[in-house]
């Protein structure tokens, strides 16, 4: 794979099938695996290769830190009261959570929080609200990405129930 070969597709994954967003739960479900956490994932670090195949790339290895903002799960976020005290830990969860995040991008083909200009703006809503649901989105995949975005973490899918998830919804 090269660099030149896969840049243009990342453009591109907005409007990628079902089929390459299973390969991306098949792939986070094999890093959870092997027990690492992604800790940035967001359609940046989600290269095609030239078969069609997804690629995760760019693993944060910072146990506390998120980079892509708009995909970064709430727990991440300090409270306003407490910055100096907050000590954030990265989880499979979290994955999970921006993982719901790209599905809601590719299908809708919109930013997570589209409407918020500055990426820093986003912090703000967060922390209590998720971004609105696409018109034309179908009940089906907006329950399956409202689950990625549990409130409680312990209660989002693992990796391994969102590819299934994933799988049974192309097979529909």
């Amino acid at each position: 794979m090269t660099d030149s070969a896969t840049r243009p597709m990342v453009l591109r994954l907005k409007q990628c099938h079902t089929f390459q967003l299973c390969g991306v739960a098949e792939g986070l479900n094999y890093l959870h695996s092997k027990t690492v956490v992604h800790a940035d994932l967001h359609p940046g670090t989600i290269l095609i290769h030239n078969d069609g195949q997804p690629c995760l790339t760019d693993f944060c290895f910072s146990p506390t830190m998120c980079a892509a903002i708009r995909w970064c799960a709430p727990e991440l976020i300090p409270p306003q009261e407490d910055v100096e005290g907050f000590n954030p830990r990265l989880t499979w969860a979290c994955d999970i959570f921006s993982f719901g995040n790209v599905i809601l991008q590719v299908l809708s083909n919109r930013l997570p929080y589209y409407n918020i200009g500055r990426e820093w703006h986003v912090l703000i809503p967060m922390r209590n609200h998720r971004p609105e649901r696409p018109p034309r989105l179908s009940d089906v995949h907006w329950e399956f990405i409202r689950s990625c975005w549990g409130s409680e973490p312990s209660l989002r899918p693992t990796a391994g129930e969102v590819h299934q998830s994933l799988l049974a919804l192309c097979n529909e």
